[in-house]
């Protein structure tokens, strides 16, 4: 496994966990790449929590579905 040194970031999280929601094939990669402490702020870890729950269950994962799990649709 390659280890990167990547600085936090809450844009780039943001746009992440995006990719997730617009791409239906982003948020299993994601998913494997991505663990929650890389979450940078507590919403962001909420959603992907969410994100994460929702590709376990074979659900579709858009803000409605995201949104409905506790992620303010603000943050969305």
């Amino acid at each position: 496994m390659i280890d990167y040194n990547i600085t936090a970031d809450r844009e780039a999280e943001e746009a992440a966990l995006a990719c997730c929601i617009v791409d239906r094939s982003a948020a299993p990669r994601f998913l494997a790449l991505v663990k929650p402490d890389d979450m940078l702020t507590e919403d962001g870890r909420k959603a992907y929590e969410r994100i994460a729950l929702l590709v376990d269950a074979g659900q579709s994962v858009n803000v409605a579905t995201v949104a409905a799990g506790g992620v303010s649709p603000k943050w969305l």
